[in-house]
């Protein structure tokens, strides 16, 4: 799985093609059945975006070439505009710091320095990101944003990475060789930073249109099943799961810890580990089936924001009331040989879940680090939010996590098979006992930071796959967190932060990144109630 052939398994790809050849092939060789007329379970995920044909960019009777003069970035507005420009520096404005002060850039196109030198902004975080920049703009009233771009080759990847949501204006990087040929050479210099004036004093009428398509591919989640040994048990579920896609290439957009490198990410501990232990235990169940049916699913695009698990359980194969457990692998091949720890989260989600896993612990092979809490970036949160009982195993975070260091040969193969050979013990447990686990509201303070978190939190599951550009979908709520305590609900979409829009995930994570720690900021949802829509503004304490 973690081969070169497969070429770091990213969706859409020859080397995901590869892997659910691979993996159905396996299934199938385990004598699995399948759910309708395939293992594969088809949907499409957007990876990126291209530039499309109706790009133009024309100053007075000169016209510029799209892809080798300007492009325009993947999270502009498909529109025209023709407007003069406005020297807005680097766009930043977070804190103490704001470029568009003395820059008028209202009804203009805001002209922005792409590169930002080392050290300039040492604690703006988020806001010198592309998107943070150009939403700068946007809220001073700028019609539009040119990034400078005064690199030679080919325009950065990271201007066509995935986007979920774009912005209202047109956003466009131009060759700085280009914007020479437009400028008088006063405000030609100002583009290359090597001047103290911050106003161009010429007048230009440059006109734009920006056109981007996204890039749209099929994968699949693999699905097969152990048909349960009990007339009545099983007529009931236990989903045994993990995901098979991982970051590809990396680059930029691909979260890899080393986006400037393009280089196959192997992912061998995440998530190669935890999908060859589903195939592991399915060659093993299909040899002693239990009472009740075992599912087994390879998750696709879990990397893209738990797509597959959510397409599963969206258009589930069985009735997920009818589901007992589900039990997720992901990244289960890096026991740390000092601590020996395998952790599993979401041991609250049910009644019995701790008292059962505590039953099975063996602390010659490793030590249990059991977390009640069912939240966490994994294939597991989807079930969990139909109600499902849901154990999450990983063997902890590493340095090679999500780089092309997360190789084969890093994997402990006897902690890997320590680690089933004990789920084995849990699974055939609760597929074998007398009743459904019951199911219950996990304690979602004390959630498993096996995963990495970044930056600030209110306390709510996004959902960060929403394209639509509505706003920010929150998925769960944690008890006892800042946005329980203002209101916030599950299904509530929220609109705005801190007085700024929000269209995605993305703004979000900009606006509440620039919100000031302690503050007790805006935060503005649309709730739906009987089937109409009401706008409520509460207030958050962070």
């Amino acid at each position: 799985l973690s081969s070169d052939e497969l070429s770091g398994r990213w969706p859409g790809t020859k080397g995901d093609s590869l892997t659910l050849a691979y993996i159905s092939g396996e299934f199938r060789a385990a004598g699995l059945q399948y759910f309708g007329d395939s293992y594969f379970q088809y949907f499409k995920v957007v990876t990126g975006a291209v530039t499309g044909t109706g790009n133009v960019f024309t100053f007075k009777h000169e016209t510029f070439t799209a892809g080798s003069d300007y492009t325009p970035l993947s999270f502009t507005c498909d529109t025209s505009l023709c407007a003069d420009l406005c020297f807005a520096g680097y766009g930043v404005a977070s804190g103490k710091y704001d470029d568009f002060k003395k820059a008028d850039v209202k009804g203009k196109w805001a002209v922005i320095l792409y590169d930002i030198p080392a050290g300039s902004f040492p604690d703006a975080g988020n806001a010198v990101s592309l998107r943070a920049r150009s939403i700068n703009a946007s809220e001073k009233g700028a019609a539009g944003v040119i990034f400078v771009y005064g690199g030679t080759g080919s325009f950065p990847a990271k201007f066509m990475e995935k986007s979920y949501s774009r912005l209202k204006i047109p956003v466009v990087a131009v060759r700085q060789q280009v914007l020479n040929k437009i400028l008088n050479p006063d405000d030609a210099l100002m583009v290359t930073g090597n001047t103290k004036n911050k106003t161009f004093k010429g007048s230009y009428n440059v006109c734009i249109t920006a056109d981007v398509d996204p890039v749209e591919v099929t994968t699949a989640n693999v699905t097969g099943f152990i048909p349960g040994t009990d007339p009545l048990l099983s007529k009931e579920y236990i989903i045994i799961g993990g995901h098979h896609d991982h970051l590809g290439m990396g680059g930029a957009g691909s979260s890899s810890r080393k986006p400037e490198k393009s280089a196959i990410h192997p992912g061998a501990d995440d998530n190669a580990s935890g999908t060859a232990g589903v195939m592991e235990l399915a060659r093993y169940y299909s040899e002693n089936p239990q009472k009740r049916t075992l599912v087994f699913s390879a998750f696709a695009a879990e990397e893209q924001g738990l797509l597959g698990s959510k397409q599963f359980t969206a258009e589930p194969p069985v009735n997920l009331s009818s589901v007992s457990a589900m039990v997720n692998f992901d990244m289960i091949g890096r026991m740390k040989p000092d601590k020996k720890t395998l952790s599993i989260s979401g041991t609250g989600s049910s009644a019995e879940g701790d008292s059962i896993l505590k039953m099975y612990e063996d602390t010659t092979l490793f030590k249990l680090r059991l977390s009640r809490g069912a939240g966490g970036g994994s294939d597991h949160a989807p079930f969990y939010r139909k109600e499902v009982p849901v154990f999450f195993f990983i063997t902890g975070m590493h340095e090679d996590y999500h780089s092309p260091t997360d190789t084969w040969e890093k994997i402990d193969s006897t902690g890997t098979a320590n680690v089933l050979g004990y789920a084995v013990q849990f699974i055939s447990d609760i597929a074998g006992r007398d009743q459904k686990l019951t199911y219950r509201q996990a304690d979602t303070k004390q959630e498993n930071e096996s995963r990495p978190r970044s930056g600030k939190s209110i306390g709510i599951t996004p959902d960060i796959s929403d394209s639509s550009g509505k706003g920010l979908k929150v998925e769960a709520v944690r008890s006892g967190g800042p946005a329980e305590k203002a209101g916030i609900k599950k299904e509530d979409i929220i609109v705005s932060v801190d007085g700024k829009k929000v269209s995605g995930i993305q703004d979000y994570m900009i606006h509440l990144g620039n919100a000031k720690e302690g503050s007790k900021i805006p935060v503005e949802v649309i709730r739906n109630e009987n089937g109409s829509e009401k706008k409520i503004k509460l207030k958050v304490q962070l």
